[in-house]
């Protein structure tokens, strides 16, 4: 499948101090689901994950 473009992009949460960055971004028209490496983006945003079964947190590693 070919990849039709490719960048990064920044999403703003609440607090107007944080932002969250997507780099490594691929669009690939013919896959139909978005993807995420968790690992990557926790690295690249300074976060990590608990998951529950009804529920997801993404937690600050500096201020939990």
């Amino acid at each position: 499948m070919p990849i039709k473009h490719f960048g990064s992009t920044t999403y703003a949460l609440p607090d107007p101090n944080d932002t969250i960055v997507l780099k490594n971004l691929l669009h690939i028209p013919h896959i139909n689901k978005n993807l995420v490496s968790v690992s990557q983006f926790s690295k690249g945003n300074n976060v990590y994950f608990e998951f529950y079964p009804d529920v997801c947190y993404m937690k600050n590693q500096e201020t939990k």
